[in-house]
């Protein structure tokens, strides 16, 4: 990976206490950490978000580039980072497929990566044996036939947050992808599935935000990624009135709290691993 990357960032008035740069979701752009990123550089702290391979105002807008060049990417920007401020901490904040990105960069990675943690908000990891073999044969088969058609979701009556306004605009932003391509389907599937393998495999310290009411990933798939998680580097934060796009839902401000926690050293939540409500082993 070589070049800039269209990015956006949030600078605040001082030094700053550390970079977090952040990873954004399926279809969606870099403006999307916009709220959050002004919050925390009022806080303190710098924020950088950029628009993945694919996506935004990248001339492959509408394309899934593939899990390599999506996991490049970040590894470049962290590089970056790190050489223009060598001693400043550096977080990474991956939201739905960016926290799938990020999973399966820092498993990758191993130890050889300047991060200091990983926060994930309703990382996308619907993958394993909970996407059964009835849906992967849907997507086979519309793979083999018209790997180009562009699917809306419409009728499905899915909301991804409770922020309607935000909806709204989504719905008129250029920038934000209203359908996926099939193939596109396909890509993002591989890649949840190589994070849900993924996660365990992560050494880093590593919050998890989940909304109780995520009707994308939903709360059975994310208990089930927990489960799996290791307790002594992974720690969740539950939200009972949370919704999938959790740094834009109307309750935002706290998960920004929870997240400056996290950038301060604390560990909010509770640990991951094996919980009484985590669903039974999958076979």
């Amino acid at each position: 990976m070589t070049g800039p990357l269209p990015e956006i960032r949030f600078e605040p008035a001082g030094p700053p206490l550390a970079t977090v740069i952040a990873l954004h979701g399926f279809n969606d752009r870099k403006a999307a950490f916009t709220q959050v990123g002004e919050w925390l550089a009022g806080h303190g702290y710098r924020l950088v978000a950029y628009d993945q391979a694919g996506y935004g105002a990248r001339p492959d807008r509408g394309f899934f580039a593939g899990t390599e060049q999506l996991v490049r990417e970040l590894l470049f920007r962290i590089r970056v980072e790190h050489a223009r401020a060598p001693g400043l901490p550096i977080w990474v904040l991956g939201e739905s497929m960016g926290g799938a990105v990020t999973l399966v960069a820092a498993a990758r990675a191993g130890g050889d990566l300047p991060v200091v943690g990983l926060i994930l908000s309703a990382p996308a990891v619907w993958g394993g044996e909970l996407m059964g073999p009835f849906y992967r044969l849907v997507l086979a088969s519309a793979m083999a036939l018209a790997p180009d058609l562009i699917l809306t979701g419409r009728g499905l009556n899915i909301l991804a947050s409770d922020n309607i306004p935000l909806l709204r605009e989504l719905a008129l932003d250029p920038l934000y992808l209203a359908g996926s391509r099939i193939d596109a389907i396909n890509g993002i599937v591989r890649l949840m599935d190589e994070a849900d393998e993924a996660g365990p495999h992560v050494r880093l310290p590593v919050t998890i935000l989940n909304g109780e009411i995520d009707q994308v990933i939903v709360p059975e798939v994310q208990k089930a990624f927990v489960a799996r998680m290791p307790a002594e580097t992974c720690r969740e934060i539950r939200y009972p009135e949370g919704w999938h796009l959790l740094l834009r839902d109307l309750q935002r401000e706290l998960v920004f709290q929870d997240i400056l926690k996290v950038l301060e050293g604390q560990r909010p939540g509770r640990p991951c691993g094996v919980t009484r409500d985590a669903p039974p082993p999958r076979s």
